[in-house]
């Protein structure tokens, strides 16, 4: 009895054919210690930048793995690893435009892939409920390091300062810093006299005013600067409208530069602060499962490109859309680029393919040209091959979505 290829091709060697493989992952064993927290990894991740730097002195500036038991999942962050002892996370970077909402501004990963540079001068805000779970419950007030700004000091961006400030009463993180608040404990590294601290009993358009100059920090919309928040320097500074000016400012005569800023925290977390619950039971009983059957289909040795020779992209342009057979030979139709072997050959064979139903090899001497995918293919009684679909030419001839071909060569039969 002859068995067709719609018989013979399985499940597996359809797949294949469609550009899809299905490969069986070993079990990995698990480590019989706890891994070192190190942050270059998921599975690794850190309580904090801070455990980072204790565990590794040597660690630089970057972006690590953090986990702390109220997030869902361990989640990239940058980490400064330099600056007065390093330890510090990111919690937001940007020039003018920062908001005072809740939600913060952004994607969070923004963050710790471009924490820096003049395309990372639209303003990115970790959300508020992510910076109290960076904290693990700590309140803002609490933390010994307060809030860190980094900000440029000139338009070039090659000059920089660090300044420091103690937000005091809050139990959890908020972005609404122009609103009325206490900081106190603040300095400027590179102030008149360093360090240099005031006390402020509650303001509702500053965190910090020392000078006219940069060390000042105004997180308030102002007028001269079209009503942008940022953290800029005070009314002598002025800025440039411009795409790379590390000083912003609405016009040059106005005052009250917004600066680009980093903004950081430094929680001050280890693994064995987190305590982490454990697990009330020993879990569910031992299950057997039951083995698969086998499909008894072979191993690919063909399979369609990843892409479509047409170049589109939709359900009307599938890989493989239409199967026949002519003697020992299957064919296959629809919209790829090429055909890949087992091996790794790529064979530049577009849109119709025929294979040897016996071995599964390519009929390498089966080589028609179309200028559009196939729809479908059907072997005639009298052996030739017919073929319809969205083509206007065929073996470098007019042939306007059907076409008669000969089974072994693919030359165009116009009997």
């Amino acid at each position: 009895m002859k068995i067709s290829l719609r018989q013979k091709m399985t499940a597996a060697t359809l797949i294949a054919l469609s550009g899809i493989s299905l490969v069986a992952l070993p079990a990995q064993a698990q480590p019989a210690t706890s891994p070192k927290a190190d942050g270059l990894s998921s599975a690794t991740a850190a309580a904090s930048c801070y455990e980072i730097k204790q565990n590794d002195p040597a660690s630089q500036s970057g972006s690590y793995w953090l986990y702390t038991p109220q997030m869902s999942a361990p989640a990239q962050f940058y980490c400064d690893q330099e600056t007065n002892g390093g330890g510090w996370v990111m919690i937001g970077r940007g020039r003018e435009g920062w908001t005072d909402t809740y939600e913060g501004k952004g994607n969070e990963a923004d963050i710790a892939a471009n924490p820096d540079g003049t395309d990372a001068f639209s303003p990115v805000q970790l959300k508020s409920t992510t910076v109290d779970a960076l904290l693990n419950g700590q309140a803002p007030s609490a933390l010994d390091d307060g809030v860190r700004f980094y900000r440029a000091t000139d338009k070039a961006g090659t000059k920089w300062q660090n300044s420091y400030a103690h937000r005091d009463q809050i139990q959890n993180w908020s972005w609404a810093l122009s609103s009325w608040a206490n900081w106190s404990n603040i300095s400027f590294d590179n102030g008149p006299t360093s360090p240099w601290s005031k006390t402020y009993p509650g303001t509702m358009d500053r965190i910090a005013q020392y000078s006219s100059t940069v060390n000042t920090i105004l997180f308030a919309g102002k007028a001269a600067q079209n009503w942008n928040l940022g953290f800029a320097f005070g009314p002598s500074v002025y800025g440039e409208n411009n795409a790379t000016s590390y000083l912003w400012g609405a016009t040059p005569t106005a005052g009250n530069a917004i600066p680009f800023t980093q903004v950081f925290l430094r929680p001050k977390l280890t693994q064995s602060d987190l305590k982490f619950a454990d697990i009330a039971d020993s879990g569910t009983p031992a299950n057997t499962q039951r083995a698969l059957p086998n499909s008894y289909s072979e191993k690919m040795r063909w399979r369609t490109s990843n892409g479509t020779g047409t170049g589109v992209v939709g359900e009307h342009n599938t890989l493989v859309q239409a199967f026949g057979q002519v003697g020992n030979t299957v064919f296959v139709g629809g919209d790829f680029k090429n055909l890949v072997s087992a091996d790794g050959e790529v064979v530049n064979q577009q849109f119709l393919a025929g294979f040897d139903v016996n071995t599964g090899e390519l009929v390498r001497g089966f080589t028609p040209t179309f200028n559009g995918q196939i729809k479908n293919v059907i072997g005639l009684p009298n052996g030739k091959l017919a073929v319809g679909g969205e083509f206007t030419e065929v073996n470098g001839k007019p042939a306007a979505g059907l076409v008669l071909l000969d089974p072994a060569t693919g030359v165009t039969d116009t009997s």
